[in-house]
């Protein structure tokens, strides 16, 4: 799915994305954190497998890649996190086909 060595993070803790990592087995060896722009789900957990939320700008160094979960509003997304792009980061969309953005 993604190089060896890449910091990958998710974009969207709705329940969504808890699903998709579920059923892909995805948990903190694959994926290391997700962000989301809603302040209530910063700090907490997913249930299952325990990844932490936190806000999109703690993409900005700690992330290489970032998966777009909530692909209803990826060109948002994008658009609000260019500081994330500038740095050198990337957008991958999962749905309905990965590709970057």
């Amino acid at each position: 799915m993604m190089k060896k060595g890449l910091r990958v993070a998710g974009y969207g803790a709705a329940h969504r994305s808890i699903s998709v990592c579920a059923l892909a087995g995805f948990g903190v060896q694959e994926i290391r954190f997700l962000v989301d722009k809603n302040p209530l789900l910063q700090g907490l957990f997913t249930p299952g497998n325990r990844l932490s939320i936190g806000p999109p700008e703690a993409l900005i160094g700690l992330a290489d890649v970032a998966l777009i979960f909530a692909s209803s509003f990826e060109k948002e997304i994008v658009r609000e996190n260019a500081a994330f792009t500038a740095a050198g980061g990337r957008f991958k969309s999962i749905f309905p086909s990965p590709r970057f953005l």
